[in-house]
């Protein structure tokens, strides 16, 4: 269920604006600190005062980065009326627009001449709905941004635009029915072996399979392996992948996260698919 800000909520964060003179200029915005609470004022615009709180995951600047931004790796899922889920892809802003311009987009939207009187948004009771045409540095085309302030304040909800033109596009296999999580890397011996974890889940967020990659700098090769958890927090089954030359890379977690795996993903969905036929069984043991 939704954790937005109560009636309390709002007239606390409006009486902490209203007192403390720190929030009166933009240049003065909090730097961000996971600490906070909900109410926690970070910034307030510099030309109509929208005031944008840390907030969580429903509401607020959290709720923002954490949803709309380019290179988030949060995982939503939505429950079809089928009773069925299936994974979420919210809009994203382009790669090139941060979370500290948030503040600043919404300033230039919040104008009554964008509000949206006939208020579609399945929260109207909630918030007043403002939408702009903004052209975003690096590109040509305008793209309508969506900015949903909480009523009677200038409280900002959301933030995002209207269509996923930024949705950053991982070339998937068809049918395949896992989403790639937060891969983890690990550094051991002297920084001479590195482990990435690159795992996924079904759309009951259950770790399902993952693929292990560990790149030993000493020889220069690296060994690919997938692992079967099928909703176990111990794998059940080792399977050894491939073995090739070690690819470097700068910025390890950032490649591994949006890298094409095509080939590897093919492997899983294949075993999966054998799996669930029964023309594959797993033994009782990790190979």
């Amino acid at each position: 269920m939704e954790r937005l800000l109560t009636s309390l909520e709002i007239e606390s964060i409006n009486s902490e604006y209203r007192t403390n003179p720190i929030y009166r200029y933009y240049i003065g915005r909090k730097m961000y600190r996971e600490a906070y609470p909900i109410t926690e004022i970070l910034s307030v615009s510099d030309k109509t005062n929208l005031i944008m709180v840390k907030g969580n995951s429903d509401t607020g600047y959290d709720h923002i980065r954490e949803r709309h931004n380019f290179f988030t790796t949060e995982v939503y899922t939505v429950k079809e009326k089928s009773g069925h889920h299936r994974f979420q892809h919210p809009n994203k802003f382009p790669p090139n627009i941060a979370p500290i311009d948030f503040i600043r987009i919404a300033d230039s939207i919040y104008h009554p001449q964008n509000e949206i009187i006939e208020n579609e948004h399945s929260g109207a009771q909630f918030f007043d709905l403002y939408r702009a045409s903004i052209i975003f540095p690096g590109y040509d085309k305008p793209e309508s941004v969506n900015l949903l302030i909480y009523k009677n304040t200038k409280i900002i909800h959301t933030l995002y635009p209207k269509r996923d033109a930024f949705e950053r596009k991982i070339k998937k296999i068809k049918g395949f029915l896992f989403h790639r999580d937060k891969v983890e890397i690990e550094f051991s011996g002297n920084n001479k072996y590195l482990q990435i974890r690159i795992p996924y889940i079904n759309v009951n967020r259950k770790l399902w399979y993952a693929i292990f990659i560990d790149k030993d700098f000493n020889t220069n090769i690296e060994y690919w392996s997938i692992l079967v958890f099928l909703g176990h927090h111990i794998s059940k089954y080792k399977i050894d992948y491939v073995q090739q030359s070690l690819v470097k890379s700068n910025l390890y977690r950032a490649t591994y996260q949006y890298a094409d795996l095509r080939v590897a993903e093919s492997f899983i969905k294949d075993f999966d698919e054998k799996l669930k036929k029964g023309t594959v069984t797993l033994p009782n043991k990790k190979k």
